[in-house]
């Protein structure tokens, strides 16, 4: 009997020799067979050595939805360096603060992708960095500076070019950006071997098989986990989409008659609610898999109705790593009001305010460790210290109960970020730049309920001396700022002074305030005035 292997890199390699011409990953610009996904995988990981890309040096990818990112990852893990994913909808604001804090040695990013160029981009702000990484193009770079990806490989595969081993590195690293309430980026810091114990649980409480095809609306490390990670377990395909337009991708998903979809709920449901919906391709669709937000029951339900697919919503965190979800079998109301039970030898507790064990039915914040769990925050031995116990618990700062049968509900979270759409906004990081605009005294950010996205962000402002202030002009302001469009703010107050409970903002007082508002607007459109 084959021995089990010990990295993603040799399952890529057991695929290849076994099922070599099946395909592998497939976006909507190309496709790889297994075969040909480890063949570039290597020559990826011995161009990048050759290069003076040393090993435990972070590789940076600014990329989309693109097979060329998942084949960065395991050259990453053949050669010992560090792969860091980031998001394409990030713009320069937040791209600088990550490369000054990962210090890559190599960025890889596209040529253009939509009205953006990436390299043009990335040149503003490499020349600044303390130690410039190396320009890596991975699509239509022959106009552009830099090498392009194929150029990497070019070099991996001359037979002068650093060998590497058969058996990767058990510590190579995985590293995820996340920030704080300021926007100020940390990063998750993962065990590659780490995430082979997760990927192997979830491969078989999904019953995953070869013969599967799995899509994933979005890149996000959440919607991301089955294909990149869970997927190569078994041999299975994955599809990648690099633009949510619900009509191609209801075209794509007729096309490759996916097994499992993967996103976050709106995406979902806007799908359903599409003019073009119909159920063409789905006829081998086992799971709807979710993350990032809750999925409303009754969009569950309606979902279940008109599709094969049963829904499973998992809980996690991109700082934590560790996991519930509910399984397969669980009856729908487990499955619909519940994120079900922890995974993958994921412990979790519920505390109170001073550490301890609240009662049983009882809210209290989520702690959680485990064998699948982030190791500690990338090169911030201080903010590893404020977010984990000393025995190992992670604070996760959302709150939660369990129902009589061990299945947990989450209810809310402790700190102020706003979730849109299964993407994290940061009060204060926005609060920063709008104390930069011309005609703001004050500003705070906070969220308010929506249906489809779970929240949007509202900002309240107190407008300096006599000035007018209105949406489009905070708007204007924050997209010249060049951060990610969906953190912009899409309601505004204007209030004469910012609610304080002693010396800090009653942040509660102003969510109480947009509340009242969005459920008066919503009454008073139901009543038809």
């Amino acid at each position: 009997m084959a021995s089990l292997p010990t990295s993603f890199a040799e399952y890529w390699d057991r695929h290849a020799r076994e099922r070599g011409e099946r395909t592998a990953l497939a976006d909507r610009r190309r496709s790889l067979s297994w075969r040909e996904a480890s063949e570039s995988s290597r020559a990826i990981a011995r161009g990048l050595l050759a290069l003076g890309v040393e090993p435990g040096a972070v590789v940076a990818c600014w990329l989309p939805n693109w097979v060329e990112s998942y084949v960065v990852r395991i050259a990453c893990e053949r050669a010992g360096l560090i792969w860091l994913p980031i998001a394409a909808r990030l713009r320069e604001w937040e791209l600088q603060k990550i490369l000054e804090r990962s210090e890559p040695a190599a960025l890889i990013v596209p040529d253009r992708f939509h009205d953006r160029d990436y390299v043009a981009e990335a040149q503003t702000l490499v020349p600044d960095l303390r130690e410039p990484p190396r320009l890596v193009v991975a699509v239509g770079a022959l106009a552009a500076p830099g090498m392009s990806l194929e150029d990497v490989a070019r070099v991996g595969s001359r037979p002068s070019a650093p060998s590497i081993p058969e058996h990767p590195p058990d510590d190579a690293l995985v590293i995820l950006p996340t920030s704080g309430s300021t926007g100020i980026p940390k990063f998750a810091q993962f065990r590659v071997s780490t995430w082979l114990l997760r990927a192997r649980a979830q491969a078989e409480l999904l019953d995953l098989g070869e013969d599967e095809l799995v899509v994933a609306l979005s890149q996000g490390i959440g919607p991301s986990i089955i294909p990149l990670f869970a997927a190569p377990i078994v041999g299975a395909a994955a599809c990648l989409i690099d633009e949510f337009e619900p009509g191609l991708v209801i075209e794509t998903l007729a096309r490759v008659r996916p097994t499992i979809v993967c996103g976050v709920p709106p995406q979902i449901m806007t799908l359903l609610d599409h003019p073009n919906w119909s159920n063409a391709g789905l006829d081998r669709l086992r799971i709807w898999y979710t993350t990032g937000a809750a999925f409303p029951p009754a969009a569950a339900a309606h979902l279940e109705r008109r599709t094969p697919g049963i829904v499973l919503t998992g809980y996690g965190g991109m700082d934590f790593g560790g996991w519930t979800v509910p399984s397969p079998t669980d009856p729908p109301e487990v499955r619909r009001h519940t994120v079900g039970r922890p995974r993958g030898n994921t412990e979790i507790r519920l505390v109170d305010d001073a550490g301890s064990e609240v009662a049983a039915g009882e809210t209290g914040e989520i702690w959680g460790r485990g064998p699948c769990c982030a190791m500690g925050y990338f090169r911030d031995d201080a903010a590893t210290r404020e977010a984990w116990t000393a025995d190992g618990w992670f604070r996760t700062g959302d709150l939660a109960r369990y129902d009589a049968a061990g299945n947990l509900i989450i209810v809310g979270r402790k700190k102020d970020r706003i979730r849109r759409g299964g993407m994290s906004i940061e009060p204060g990081e926005i609060e920063a730049l709008l104390s930069g605009h011309p005609k703001i005294d004050k500003a705070a950010v906070v969220g308010f309920p929506d249906p489809l996205l779970g929240e949007r962000a509202c900002a309240f402002v107190v407008p300096r001396n006599g000035e007018t202030v209105t949406l489009d002009e905070v708007s204007g302001y924050l997209r010249a700022q060049r951060i990610a469009t969906f953190k912009i703010p899409e309601r505004l107050e204007v209030i004469a002074e910012l609610p304080l409970r002693g010396d800090k903002i009653d942040r509660a007082a102003l969510r109480r305030t947009i509340e009242k508002q969005v459920r008066g607007a919503a009454t008073a459109g139901a009543n038809g005035s």
